[in-house]
């Protein structure tokens, strides 16, 4: 089994990075004003998410048990979407409950 934090991932984060700022120094040198802001992290995120497509295909499998995969990979991109909203709900109550607590 591979590790969520394999090489290829680390390198695709790299790599990104080192495009998204590039793009955003070409990108606002041509337009001759800051049109794009956190080109790094973009670039990253785009590289480390075109690396693990075949995860969501994998999660999606494991979730619906199905054979074909585009139906496994839609299952996998719905689990990732609920996952997701359930961790940034999680920390927004945890802020609004902190954020009472303290004030």
């Amino acid at each position: 089994m591979r590790s969520l934090w394999d090489r290829r991932s680390i390198w695709a984060g790299v790599v990104g990075a080192l495009a998204g700022g590039l793009a955003q120094g070409l990108i606002n040198s041509l337009a001759g004003r800051v049109l794009v802001r956190e080109g790094m992290i973009w670039g990253a995120v785009v590289a480390i998410s075109v690396v693990s497509l075949s995860n969501f295909t994998r999660m999606g499998e494991l979730t619906i048990k199905s054979n074909r995969p585009v139906v496994n990979f839609a299952a996998g991109l719905v689990m990732f979407a609920l996952i997701s909203a359930l961790v940034v709900a999680l920390f927004f109550g945890l802020f609004i409950v902190l954020g009472r607590l303290l004030s």
